[in-house]
């Protein structure tokens, strides 16, 4: 995973390098003594997230991993003019660089719960909607500014506002009811599926004026399929 390969880099600042390399093959040490060369530490755990280093793990086709934001899926239809609204996208609608796009998962975040504080293993549909390989760490703490609160909240009346049903319900009671729920994403053929159980509470969302049941963003190689069962 891309965080070993970090943890390592660090350790090596710290360590004798063989304390550090014990148990790895000699093509791994090899690699590691030529990152350590790098005049700037930080700036090359970017580049190497952005080069998807070839140490990162990957995931098994059919591995099934749980989110407990499922209903972010909801609001997909709007992230692009949300996220170019904030300035993270170029013209050619990806994200400008790397630290856009974590902000671009934080911010998710606060939309699905009204907090700036979380851990990032909750993170795994977030990272989907914003092309970020799930396996990679953010590396920069994001705080959120006044805007992208603001943001947040353009974003909740206009999902409000064309789904005349949840009119008078407020953020939170949409947070609790559709967007904090429990699913399941995995990988197949390349694309992505999303399983999010079904309440009785869901017969609102048939009123939904827009679809999220196939979703393809500009950022992203793959298709979210998303199964509202």
């Amino acid at each position: 995973m891309a965080q070993q390969v970090f943890k390592l880099l660090d350790d090596s600042q710290k360590q004798p390098f063989e304390t550090v390399t014990k148990g790895l093959l000699e093509k791994q040490k090899q690699d590691l003594s030529n990152l350590m060369k790098a005049d700037n530490i930080e700036q090359l755990k970017t580049d190497l997230i952005q080069r998807k280093y070839d140490w990162a793990e990957e995931i098994e086709e059919g591995e099934r991993l749980y989110i407990e934001n499922a209903g972010l899926i909801i609001f997909t239809q709007f992230v692009e003019a949300f996220f170019n609204n904030l300035g993270y996208l170029n013209d050619d609608r990806q994200f400008i660089s790397y630290k856009e796009q974590e902000r671009a998962v934080c911010i998710l975040q606060y939309l699905a719960t009204g907090q700036e504080e979380f851990r990032e293993h909750l993170l795994v549909l977030n990272k989907l909607i914003c092309g970020m390989d799930i396996t990679n760490p953010l590396l920069h703490k994001v705080i959120l500014n006044t805007k992208e609160k603001e943001e947040v909240n353009k974003l909740f009346n206009a999902v409000i506002s064309n789904w005349p049903v949840v009119s008078k319900s407020s953020q939170d009671a949409i947070r609790e009811t559709f967007i904090n729920r429990e699913g399941v994403v995995y990988l197949k053929d390349r694309d992505w599926n999303l399983k999010v159980e079904h309440l009785a509470v869901d017969r609102l969302m048939i009123r939904i004026p827009w679809g999220f049941a196939t979703i393809k963003l500009p950022w992203n190689k793959y298709i979210i399929f998303t199964e509202w069962i």
